[in-house]
C-alpha cells in the first residue's frame, strides 16, 4: 500500500522558508487553528498531483507563490516535493534500469512564467506523474485526500449519497461506468460487424461475378488472338499457293486458261474454308456468351441468400415464442399475487403461519408483511412488488426453517414458505435499473420506500431485488429490461410485459393497460397455442432449409466439376 512519507515545500503560499512536514505511521489527519496553514498544506499536496489553480483556491498559478505578506519580500518561485514510500516496489518500473529505491519523489516547481514537474529530481512530463499516481492507485480528484469540511458534509448527506461516495472509493462506481461504456461500445461493434458482414457478402458475390466476367474476357481474348493467327495463316497459305501456281502457269504456257480456271476454283474453296472458320469462331463467341459457369454461380448465391433468409425467420419465430412464454409466466405470477391480495388466505396457510407464530420458537421473526411499514403513498406499490411473498415467514437460519417445516408436517398444520436470512442469495442492482432512476417520473427503488429493521434487509432484497417504483406507466415508456411497479399497482416485467387495470376495493377505476395482448385477463391458453403454431412454423422452415442445403450442395458440386 502506497504511503506519503513527507512533504517538502518552499515559497508556496504562506510557506516562505523551506519546510519539511513528516507523515508518521498512523497519521491520518492534519489539524490546527484557523490560519495555521492546514488548507495550504492540503493544496501543496494537490498541487504536486497536478490540480489546476482553480481547484487550489487561486485564480492563476503565480498566485500560489509567496507574495511577501505585509512585511516580507515576495518569492520568485514555489517548489513542492512529495516523498512516496516504495517498500513494495510499486514504482520500480519508472526508475532507471528498474533499480529499486526505498522511496520516490514527485515534485513541481513554478515561476511567474513557467511550471515544471520533477520525478526523482529530474524534469519530466505531466503524463509521467499521472502514470506514477495511477500505479499508486491515487486519484487527484478522488477521496484519498479529504479537505476541511468534507467529513461534516459526508455525515450530513443522505444514505444514498454516502453510498455513492463509498462506491467511488471502492472502485465500484468506476467499474459500473466502464461496464456501461463497454456494453455501449460492444453494441456499436456488433452493429458495425453485422454491417461489414453484409458488405463482405455483397463483395464476395460481386467478386464471383467479376471472376466469371474475367474468365470470359480472357477466353474471348484468346479466341480473338487465335482468329487473327488463323486469318494470317490462311492469307500466308493462299499467297504461297498462288505464287506457286502462278509460277507453274508461267512455266506451262499451254492450257493457261484451263489452269487459271482451276486456280480460281481452288481459291473459291479456300474462301469457303475461311468462311467456315469465321462461322466456327462466331459459334464459339455465342458459346462464351451463354457460359453455364456464371449461371451456376448465380444459382448458388441465390440458394445461399434464401437459406440465410429462412434462418433469420427461424430466429425471429424463436424470439416470438420466448416473449410469449415470458408473458405467460408473468401473468401466472401476477394472478397468484392478485389472488393472495383479493381473497381471504386459505385456512391451511393462515393456520400454518399462526401456529408458527404461537409456537414462539427462537429465530422465527414473523411474516414479511408484518415486518414492513411502507412509506405513506407507497402501500399499493409495495404490495404489488412483493406479490405472493407477503405471507412468507422470515427466520434466522436454514436449520430453523427445516425445524418449522418438520413441525407443520408432524402436527398436520398446513404449509408456509420460510425465508432463512443466512442462506438467501440476493443479486446486485443492475445497470439498467440504475439508469432508469435518472428518468423523470421514476421515484426510487422499491426497497427504499419501505421501512424495516436492518436485520431483515436480506429478506427484502431477496423479494424486491432491483424493482423500481414509478408514478405511472407513461414514465416507463422508454425503460426496458427492468422490473417496475407504479403507485397504482400496475407492473412491468423485465421481458417487457405490462399488467394493469382496475383493482377492486381501491375506490376507483384504472385505465387498463395492454402491451402485446397481456394483462391479468390475458388468455394464456391462446398464447400457448400461438407458441405451438410458431414451433410448427420453425420446423417447416428447418425442413425447407434442409432441402435448400441439399440443392446447394448439388449446385456447388456441379460448379466444382464444371
Amino acid at each position: 500500500m502506497t504511503k506519503i512519507n513527507k512533504v517538502e515545500l518552499a515559497g508556496f503560499k504562506s510557506f516562505r522558508k523551506k519546510l519539511i512536514v513528516p507523515f508518521f505511521d498512523g497519521m491520518t489527519a492534519i489539524v490546527g487553528e484557523n490560519g495555521s496553514g492546514k488548507s495550504n498544506l492540503f493544496d501543496a499536496i494537490s498541487f504536486v498531483m497536478g490540480r489546476r489553480s482553480s481547484q487550489l483556491r487561486a485564480d492563476r498559478l503565480e498566485h500560489l507563490i509567496f507574495n511577501g505578506g505585509d512585511r516580507g519580500k515576495p518569492e520568485d518561485e514555489a517548489t513542492v516535493t512529495l516523498f512516496l514510500e516504495n517498500q513494495e516496489s510499486v514504482f520500480d518500473r519508472f526508475l532507471t534500469n528498474g533499480d529499486g529505491a526505498a522511496e520516490v519523489t514527485l515534485g513541481r516547481r513554478i515561476t511567474r512564467k513557467s511550471s515544471t514537474y520533477y520525478f526523482m529530481g529530474h524534469p519530466c512530463p505531466r503524463s509521467l506523474i499521472d502514470e506514477v499516481l495511477e500505479a499508486a492507485r491515487i486519484d487527484p480528484d478522488g477521496q484519498q485526500l479529504i479537505a476541511q469540511g468534507t467529513i461534516t458534509d459526508i455525515i450530513r448527506r443522505s444514505p444514498s449519497r454516502r453510498r455513492e461516495i463509498i462506491d467511488d472509493i471502492s472502485g465500484i462506481a468506476a467499474f459500473d461506468e466502464k461496464k456501461r461504456k463497454a456494453i455501449g461500445e460492444l453494441r456499436d461493434v456488433k452493429s458495425k460487424l453485422n454491417t461489414h458482414r453484409v458488405i463482405l457478402a455483397e463483395r464476395k458475390r460481386r467478386l464471383l461475378s467479376l471472376a466469371g466476367e474475367r474468365d470470359a474476357a480472357l477466353e474471348y481474348q484468346r479466341l480473338a488472338d487465335e482468329l487473327v493467327r488463323l486469318e494470317r495463316s490462311i492469307q500466308h497459305l493462299q499467297r504461297e499457293r498462288a505464287v506457286a501456281k502462278l509460277q507453274r502457269a508461267r512455266e506451262e504456257r499451254e492450257g493457261i486458261s484451263t489452269r487459271i480456271a482451276e486456280l480460281e476454283a481452288e481459291i473459291e474453296k479456300l474462301d469457303l474454308a475461311v468462311e467456315n472458320k469465321e462461322w466456327e469462331i462466331e459459334g464459339m463467341r455465342d458459346e462464351i456468351a451463354s457460359d453455364a459457369h456464371v449461371g451456376l454461380v448465380q444459382e448458388v448465391e441465390r440458394l445461399r441468400g434464401e437459406i440465410l433468409q429462412k434462418q433469420s425467420e427461424i430466429s425471429h419465430k424463436r424470439q416470438q415464442a420466448k416473449n410469449l412464454q415470458e408473458m405467460i409466466d408473468e401473468i401466472a405470477r401476477i394472478k397468484a399475487a392478485e389472488s393472495a391480495r383479493s381473497k381471504a388466505p386459505r385456512a391451511d396457510d393462515s393456520r400454518a403461519v399462526q401456529a408458527l407464530i404461537e409456537r414462539k420458537r427462537g429465530g422465527v421473526y414473523g411474516t414479511l408483511a408484518s415486518l414492513a411499514t411502507p412509506k405513506p403513498g407507497f402501500e399499493v406499490a409495495f404490495e404489488t412488488a412483493a406479490g405472493g411473498h407477503l405471507a412468507d415467514m422470515v427466520v434466522d437460519s436454514r436449520e430453523t426453517a427445516i425445524d418449522c417445516i418438520s413441525h407443520l408436517k408432524e402436527q398436520r398444520l398446513g404449509r408456509a414458505r420460510r425465508l432463512p436470512l443466512r442462506r438467501l442469495v440476493t443479486g446486485r442492482m443492475s445497470v439498467a435499473s440504475a439508469e432508469a432512476l435518472k428518468v423523470d417520473g421514476v421515484v426510487d427503488y422499491a426497497i427504499n420506500l419501505v421501512e424495516f429493521d436492518e436485520k431483515y434487509r436480506r429478506a427484502f432484497e431477496y423479494v424486491l431485488g432491483d424493482t423500481i417504483v414509478a408514478d405511472n406507466l407513461e414514465a416507463l415508456r422508454d425503460i426496458d429490461g427492468v422490473r417496475a411497479v407504479t403507485l397504482d399497482g400496475d407492473i412491468q416485467s423485465r421481458g417487457g410485459a405490462l399488467t394493469g387495470g382496475w383493482r377492486p376495493g381501491r375506490g376507483r377505476k384504472r385505465k387498463a393497460t395492454e402491451s402485446e395482448g397481456t394483462g391479468t385477463s390475458f388468455d394464456a391458453a391462446r398464447k400457448r397455442q400461438q407458441i405451438t403454431k410458431i414451433h410448427r412454423e420453425i420446423e417447416e422452415l428447418e425442413q425447407e432449409i434442409e432441402k435448400l442445403t441439399e440443392t446447394l450442395r448439388e449446385k456447388e458440386s456441379e460448379l466444382a466439376n464444371h
